[in-house]
């Protein structure tokens, strides 16, 4: 193979570097340095990967999976950034691979669907977030509007560099969740072997990407695209039946009250939907009925395992868990500073009599009260749309992969408004990327904002009006 071949963007290696088998490969890559607790190291090769692919590939697709397992290497510190000087060093690959993707292959007719406009909206208040708000930290509020000003960044270079439309774009997505489900999986059970809680007792479980309720939160959101597998027509598709009721257990061995409602509600319509949707329909009920026969086998030889499950979670109850207070101080903060919010890097006494530890934003515990509290009507208006662009694409030509994801986005979504997992790295870029893949499958006609369509009509009218003249 020339040089020539090799950096046409349309090569073997290319090809393969575009294919589900390199998802899988970086889920092995990203398992193996949160293994070996390698955070820094691993940033460095996925950051090394990602300018590979924008190099080779004119379709920089694979960049997507590169994202999104860059968050789940870190093993340690909950993503903090102390000592991680040479990640940011490293920045520079990536960004000198996505400057030369888009000078080599150019980006042709680039238009901006409802979502991508109302991501970009999105940014407004945050980058106003908090005017007028005495005593602001200004290092905390520039890092804020860093970050948000990152995530779009990122966003609009993957839209630009992902040339792949249709279908199977939203199905390459859904190979990522399967892949990361898997992963994650491997990932809560080896932390309760290190710590030699069998039983999974211990409260937290702190992966070093998140806790106990984002991580079974994010593992909820993803759980429902091994049900999507599982009406694939092969001979061992039902087997992913059986994957996606161990990811279930598994969320509820996790232990996160919240999670487990929305994940519950959610199984029985997986699993009627992996019967009726299947082309293998016989395979996939006996594949139910006998698993769950052998589940209640175990558990009745195993009645301690289930006791102490369910006497742990009647102990928790399903009340507000201190968070009470907290949505109270939201409402007050929103009332006294309506307009832009009081910023996320506002300090609120309640929180941080509890969280004493973080120098974080102050996490409302619900993401309504968080936007209206941190941004304000502003934000407000910015996220309804945002939220509107996502369900209705998500509802728009919808099929077997879709409901599937969506099925994922409702249960995080849900959880989201008694907790504020989604204004966490991992689940922001999820819920965004996956968003962003789902408009690229669909045509131009059905995601053009209204005020696109405006503008467009004001255009054709204007020249035919200079024609006529």
């Amino acid at each position: 193979m020339t040089d020539s071949n090799v950096f046409s963007g349309r090569s073997g290696v290319a090809k393969f570097l575009n294919s589900y088998g390199f998802i899988w490969i970086l889920a092995l890559i990203t398992f193996v340095f949160w293994f070996t607790k390698q955070d820094v190291a691993g940033l460095i090769v996925i950051f090394t990967i990602m300018a590979a692919v924008l190099v080779l590939c004119e379709d920089a697709t694979p960049v997507i999976a590169c994202f999104t397992f860059m968050f789940f290497i870190f093993s340690k510190d909950n993503m903090s950034l102390a000592g991680k000087e040479p990640w940011f060093a490293m920045l520079i690959l990536p960004l000198g691979g996505f400057i030369y993707n888009i000078c080599k292959y150019k980006v042709k007719k680039f238009t901006m669907g409802g979502f991508s406009f109302a991501i970009l909206l999105a940014l407004i208040p945050w980058l106003f977030q908090g005017i007028g708000v005495k005593g602001r930290n200004p290092t905390q509020a520039f890092l804020a509007i860093g970050v948000a000003i990152a995530f779009v960044a990122v966003y609009f270079l993957i839209y630009m560099t992902s040339r792949r439309r249709g279908k199977n774009l939203t199905e390459y997505v859904a190979q990522i969740f399967l892949a990361l489900g898997v992963m994650i999986a491997i990932e809560i059970i080896v932390y309760h072997l290190r710590i030699k809680d069998y039983l999974f007792e211990d409260y937290y479980t702190r992966l070093g990407w998140g806790t106990r309720n984002p991580v079974a939160a994010v593992f909820a959101m993803v759980m429902p695209v091994t049900f999507f597998y599982s009406t694939k027509k092969n001979k061992f598709s039902f087997l992913f039946i059986v994957l996606g009721i161990v990811e279930y257990i598994i969320i509820l061995l996790l232990q996160s009250r919240g999670v487990t409602l929305f994940a519950t509600v959610a199984m029985p319509v997986l699993i009627v939907y992996s019967m009726l949707c299947s082309e293998r329909k016989l395979a996939n009920i006996v594949t139910c009925g006998v698993f769950f026969i052998v589940l209640m086998i175990v558990l009745l030889f195993k009645k301690e395992i289930i006791f102490s499950l369910l006497e742990r979670l009647i102990k928790s109850k399903f009340d507000e868990n201190g968070r009470k207070p907290l949505w109270e101080a939201g409402v007050r903060l929103f009332v006294e500073h309506p307009i832009f919010g009081v910023g996320f890097d506002y300090r609120e006494p309640i929180y941080f009599q509890v969280a004493r530890y973080t120098d974080g934003p102050t996490y409302l515990h619900s993401t309504f009260i968080q936007i209206y509290a941190a941004l304000g009507i502003v934000g407000g208006i910015a996220y309804a749309y945002l939220y509107y662009w996502r369900y209705r694409i998500a509802f728009t030509d919808l099929n077997n992969c879709k409901f599937a994801i969506l099925v994922g986005f409702i249960v995080f979504e849900c959880y989201c408004f008694i907790d504020t997992v989604y204004f966490q790295p991992v689940g922001y870029f999820l819920m965004m990327i996956a968003s962003m893949c789902m408009e690229k499958d669909l045509d131009k006609e059905q995601v053009t904002p209204l005020v696109f369509t405006g503008v467009e009509k004001l255009q054709l009218k204007r020249k035919m009006v200079i024609a006529k003249e």
